[in-house]
Parts: structure tokens; sequence; C-alpha cells
């Protein structure tokens, strides 16, 4: 038995699948179930019970995968203190970003790389749930919303807000709208979020609207490059629009009503299944990201 294969059997777990742990530590996925089968026939103990679509561990396997918490985090503590004081860290991170925050994330990650010129990032975008990313192998992911499941770690980055914006050619055809009832007036561009719900309702301080609308897209970047061409009005993220309205290519309509924000978090399926690399992004991404809301 080795100690990197009860790594292995961990990141299965948290992975959810042989073919996700194997994209995560870039092995290819024989190698992945060569190596617990070969760790069962050294415990005498079926670890997992495989199944064409799913993978569930067995009774003994949760067990052992509990009582083996403890001990990786210990070894990666001891790990981590050794890095600290050796070489500069290296090795390959993998993190899930939400769509449209480009212009933050790589200001990020490049200031991320100049510190660590040796660990190397792959980020992959999308709007799936923070649970259906980690089944891409990620260490980690960014995640704006409510959090309902207890078998992540989760910390927060802060707060996002929201703003109303339009473009100046759209506005010089419909009248600007002043208060939440003016926006019944206006056909609106809205987001439908990964578990298919349609945000058209939009949250202002003790006032809630229900717009119309002609346009939705499950990505808000999109959806403040169609309110730059003209295509309607849109509550989109500040953090996302702020770009826009500095260039003046929309504007912030509504200024004295605030809209509802959500929260950002960074996300990861266990604070033991972290690598010191992992955890130095982690960290990183952490306390830069307020600097941008």
């Amino acid at each position: 038995m080795r100690v990197e294969d009860l790594s292995l059997f961990i990141k299965v777990v948290e992975s959810g699948s042989f073919s996700a742990a194997a994209h995560s530590l870039d092995l290819p996925r024989a190698n992945v179930s060569r190596r617990i089968n070969e760790l069962e026939q050294s415990l005498s103990t079926r670890l997992f019970v495989r199944t064409t679509r799913k993978l569930n561990l067995t009774t003994q396997g949760q067990q052992y995968y509990e009582s083996m918490q403890d001990i990786i985090r210990r070894l990666n503590d001891a790990n981590s203190a050794l890095h600290s004081h050796t070489a500069s860290p290296s090795g390959l991170v993998k993190m899930g970003v939400n769509v449209g925050s480009d212009h933050y994330v790589i200001d990020i990650l490049k200031s991320f790389k100049q510190r660590y010129p040796d660990i190397n990032v792959e980020a992959r975008y999308s709007n799936e749930s923070y649970q259906g990313l980690f089944e891409h192998g990620l260490d980690m992911a960014m995640y704006v919303g409510s959090l309902d499941d207890s078998s992540f770690i989760a910390r927060k980055l802060g707060g996002f807000s929201k703003v109303i914006i339009a473009s100046p050619e759209y506005l010089e055809q419909n009248p600007v709208p002043v208060t939440p009832q003016d926006l019944l007036q206006h056909s609106c561009i809205i987001y439908r979020s990964y578990s298919q719900k349609l945000e058209n309702r939009w949250q202002f301080t003790n006032q809630e609207i229900e717009v119309s609308y002609h346009h939705i897209s499950n990505n808000y970047a999109h959806i403040a490059q169609a309110v730059e061409a003209g295509m309607g009005i849109a509550l989109v993220p500040y953090i996302l629009a702020y770009p826009m309205i500095e260039k003046g290519t929309v504007c912030h309509l509504m200024k004295d009503y605030v809209s509802s924000s959500e929260e950002a978090w960074m996300v990861y399926p266990s604070r033991n299944g972290l690598t010191h690399t992992a955890r130095l992004l982690l960290d990183y991404i952490v306390s830069r990201v307020p600097e941008y809301l």
C-alpha cells in the first residue's frame, strides 16, 4: 500500500468517478482504476460499488474514507510545512470560473503567476452548479448564489451587487426608467440560472418587480453585451457592468434604488483534498476578489 494510493482513493471519492479523478490528476483512467483495484486487494475489502452509471462507496469504503480524513490532513500539513521552507511551489491547479468574470479573474491570475511562476492554473468557465463542476476533476470552483450542499467547504469572497443598465442608443428611443415601476413599460433581458429558473423578478429595497422580457441567456456576459448593442434593459452584476459604464457604452440607471446582492464563494470538496499549490491559489483569490467588488 502506498500513501499516493490513499490520496488517490480520496480524490476518487470527492470527484465522484474514476474519470473525474483521472482528469484532475492528469492520469489515464485505466491507471486510476488499476491502482484502486490494487488498494482494495491489499486491504482485502471492496471499497466501491461500481455500476455503469454511478460510483458509490461500500459501507467499509465509507468507514475507511472517514478514517483517512485526519491522516491525510496531517500528511498535507506536513508537506505544506516542508514546501514553505524549500523550493518554489509548483504544480497544476484546476479551478472553475463563472462565465463573464474574465476581466477580474485574469488580472488576479496574472499577479498570482508573477508571485508563483512555477504554479500552472487551468481555468474552466461554466455556468454549471458547483456540484456539477467537480465531475470535471476540479480542485475548486468560484460560485455565486446560495449553497445547499453541506458536503462542500466554502470560503466567502463577498457580495455581488447588481445594477440596471441600458445603452445610450436604447434610451434615445425609449423613456428612461426612474423607479422600479417604470420597468414595467420596458421589455427586458433576463438571466436563466443553471437550475433553469428564470430571473424575471427583480428585487430592490423593499420592492420586487416582475418584468416582461424578450431575450434570455444563461450567461451574464452575453446579457451585458446585448445591452451594449442596444437590445434592451437588464439587471446584471455591477462587477461585470463596471467596465462598460466607465467607457460610456452603457448607462447605470436608477442609482437611488439598491438591488439585491448575491454572495460569491470559493467552493471545494474537502479541506483534506487540497494540495499545497491549490491552497496557495485559494488563499490568494480569497484575499484579492474583495478589491473588485
